[in-house]
């Protein structure tokens, strides 16, 4: 997942890569991560904005679609939910908030 954050993929292609089926995978992140597949792979692609934003001049936008949001809309929602801050605000604030 870490090595494809640019790319949009579908969980059931992961499951079927590794062998399991998407139930099987989604119990075993749940198991190791605390986390069904769905929430850790949005929480890598947020990672990725969270450093983008900080450390790069893209805009936001392009910064969402890079990493697999389907706009910024869809971006700043689980951005400011997981990190408390707008990537705007966090980047006029240059400021790294780090993680919950």
């Amino acid at each position: 997942m870490r090595q494809q954050v640019y790319e949009k993929i579908d969980i059931s292609l992961i499951a079927d890569q590794v062998g399991v089926s998407k139930r099987g995978l989604t119990r075993l992140f749940k198991q190791h991560f605390g986390v069904a597949p769905m929430e850790y792979w949005r929480n890598v692609r947020l990672s990725e904005a969270h450093w983008r934003v900080v450390n790069s001049r893209s805009s936001i936008t392009e910064i969402a679609y890079d990493c697999g949001f389907t706009d910024s809309s869809h971006l700043i929602r689980w951005f400011k939910q997981k990190y408390g801050a707008t990537p705007s605000s966090l980047r006029k604030s240059n400021i790294s908030l780090g993680t919950r």
